[in-house]
């Protein structure tokens, strides 16, 4: 069907997709070194900036969960940002679907040859495309390749998600 702007200014012929949730993280997380798998993003809350559409999205968890009628193909968004890498050391961000560690993940690998006391930031982004059923969860998680404990930046660090179709 072909896309059409009415004399009126309605449009017919076109989705428009709108987000379902956004979330920005409202504190730093500390991130465990990397001897351990992916953690879990949390603390998206409402001082921050939120969206909330259909009440499935909890911000404090992290967790959005398809609520009734909503199942379908979506696009998920969630960057993260860490803070306090030294020398050569990875980050990755990726997308959890009902708690399982993310098959797809993006990452960034911070390269410094100097002392170990330089600090900086990584930040990168995961986007996928996701078929979620009625009561499917997907949440943001995060893997520290760092030595040792380090805190996301929680500017750097969100998570959206938008229904793309039924």
């Amino acid at each position: 069907m072909p896309v059409t702007i009415n004399g009126d200014g309605t449009i017919t012929g076109a989705s428009i997709i709108q987000p379902l949730f956004f979330g920005i993280q409202d504190t730093d997380q500390s991130i465990p070194l990397n001897s351990t798998a992916f953690t879990k993003l949390t603390n998206f809350s409402t001082s921050a900036v939120t969206l909330n559409t259909g009440s499935s999205w909890n911000a404090t968890t992290g967790r959005f969960t398809v609520a009734s009628g909503q199942a379908g193909t979506y696009k998920i968004i969630g960057a993260g940002r860490l803070t306090g890498q030294r020398r050569q050391r990875i980050m990755r961000i990726g997308i959890s679907k009902n708690g399982s560690n993310p098959t797809f993940y993006m990452e960034e690998l911070t390269k410094h040859s100097n002392s170990e006391t330089a600090r900086f930031e990584v930040q990168t982004t995961v986007i996928q495309i996701m078929t979620l059923a009625v009561g499917d969860y997907v949440e943001l998680m995060m893997y520290n390749g760092e030595s040792s404990a380090q805190n996301t930046g929680k500017e750097g660090t969100y998570f959206s998600g938008y229904r793309l179709s039924e």
